[in-house]
């Protein structure tokens, strides 16, 4: 007599949003020691900066979510628009008008996600997204990089990101960061300052807070790597596309005319876009051969836009782009059905 076949009621698979809180919360602890080195280089603005992006993000998405899905607001709690709005504000000054962070939240959680369908339906990074609108929007404030020599005290800080907002208030506390110091010297004529690698690499030198330790960032990418959390194709294409053309543009152009190779791996945003940014799973392509393409285009388009374009770092406008052509690239790189 045949065995009579119960129904299976429930799937092999583990459901629910603990997995998905799970993963966002190791990718917050990973970007953590670069998060609080920043807070002690910056001061208080970094961390009102931070506080101001990621409430106003939580806000918004609550909203969004409770008025495009019939009161459903779960998804609000999943993490994934609290990292989007870390990745914003580590990649904005830290020193700000507050709605500068509030109109960054904005962007990146209901324009950019949101509009689109939600978590796993965006098209494009929603942190470089909302970086580009305020980079295009409000260029004077987006340049006004914290000398971290000059960080102001908490009543200091309040007064210029809430009162006394206008960008010349605190002119004196800003300077120009490494590459814009270089760019700016080579365009004019001055003699080109000479970078410190061990200050960027360590983090004492202006610039955002996802640019201002290389080494820890690296520390939480490798992490991130070895908790296989992410895979090596995107930050080794992302490294690869930044290293090959500022190799051979040092070696073979004119003497004293472009940079180390050594300092773009630690200037600027090159960790951060190594894993935080390009590894972005929902605006990525699936495929192995696909994400290392894409990522080395990306490395390679940040390294050649800030060289002989306006903008002295071209990370944001590169993922847009390549976000972009995802479709088109997993389609050249489809893995081949076996037997055909």
């Amino acid at each position: 007599m045949e065995k009579e076949l119960k129904p299976i009621k429930q799937g092999p698979a583990v459901h629910g949003k603990s997995q998905l809180q799970l993963l966002m919360l190791k990718v917050v602890l990973a970007l953590s020691p670069a998060l609080i080195w920043a807070f002690y280089v910056f001061g208080w603005a970094a961390f009102i900066a931070l506080m101001l992006t990621c409430v106003s993000g939580f806000v918004f998405e609550w909203v969004a979510l409770r008025l495009r899905s019939r009161g459903r607001t779960r998804q609000a709690y999943d993490g994934s628009g609290l990292l989007s709005c870390i990745l914003l504000a580590m990649s904005l000054p830290p020193m700000g008008p507050w709605w500068l962070y509030v109109l960054g939240s904005f962007v990146s959680i209901v324009i950019t996600k949101q509009l689109f369908g939600g978590l796993g339906q965006n098209v494009f990074n929603p942190a470089m997204s909302a970086r580009v609108f305020l980079l295009l929007s409000c260029p004077a404030y987006m340049t006004a990089w914290l000398d971290p020599d000059k960080k102001a005290g908490l009543v200091d800080t309040l007064r210029y990101m809430f009162i006394d907002w206008h960008r010349e208030s605190y002119d004196a506390l800003t300077t120009a960061t490494t590459l814009d110091a270089w760019r700016n010297a080579k365009l004019t004529g001055l003699p080109l300052p000479q970078p410190e690698l061990t200050d960027m690499f360590v983090g004492s030198t202006a610039g955002s807070m996802g640019e201002v330790s290389a080494m820890l960032l690296l520390l939480g990418g490798m992490y991130l790597l070895f908790s296989g959390i992410i895979r090596w194709h995107l930050p080794a294409g992302f490294l690869a596309g930044v290293m090959l053309p500022a190799t051979l543009f040092w070696l073979l152009g004119p003497e004293g005319t472009h940079l180390s190779p050594l300092v773009y791996l630690v200037a600027g945003s090159t960790m951060m876009g190594a894993f935080f940014i390009v590894t972005d799973p929902v605006t990525a392509p699936v495929t192995p051969h696909a994400r290392f393409v894409f990522a080395f285009l990306i490395g390679a388009l940040s390294y050649l836009i800030p060289a002989y374009g306006l903008y002295p770092v071209g990370l944001s406008f590169a993922v847009l782009l390549m976000n972009s052509t995802v479709p088109l690239l997993e389609r050249l790189f489809r893995p081949r059905i076996f037997g055909r």
